[in-house]
């Protein structure tokens, strides 16, 4: 914003400060900075309004309305959309760590030298297939 303000003084000849605007320069000058922070700020509100629409838009489609909805509809259905996501995630996660489990504790062949089964508490909880779901882990 510098740039836009005018040098609020400089020196004169006899070394005493001086204003290069008068006064009814300076208050034409200081409207016009006004006007132009304005009109910038009403652009930049526009083109953040505009993308608003934009991704709202985005958002109601995948979402699957096919007719224009209320924005907070279109957040709503996001929203439930979003955690039958996640529920979905979690129960194919679980099956996954489940045939994983069987496919182990199956395959394993008997050891002669070990005491420890290969499916014990302490292998189940090292970082294995689902380091970031860990309450599946442990059972």
């Amino acid at each position: 914003m510098s740039g836009l303000l005018p040098p609020r003084s400089s020196s004169s000849e006899s070394g005493s400060p001086v204003n290069e605007f008068d006064e009814s320069k300076g208050k034409d000058s200081n409207e016009q900075r006004k006007q132009a922070r304005r009109e910038y700020h009403k652009c930049i509100e526009r083109k953040r309004r505009d993308r608003m629409r934009v991704l709202y838009e985005e958002l109601r489609q995948l979402t699957e309305h096919s007719e224009p909805a209320d924005k907070n509809v279109v957040l709503l259905d996001a929203i439930k959309l979003i955690q039958n996501l996640r529920n979905e995630t979690e129960q194919l996660e679980r099956q996954v760590f489940e045939k994983r489990k069987k496919a182990r504790t199956g395959m394993a062949p008997p050891s002669t030298t070990s005491t420890t089964s290969p499916m014990t508490p302490t292998s189940l909880a090292q970082p294995g297939p689902f380091p970031f779901m860990p309450h599946l882990l442990v059972q």
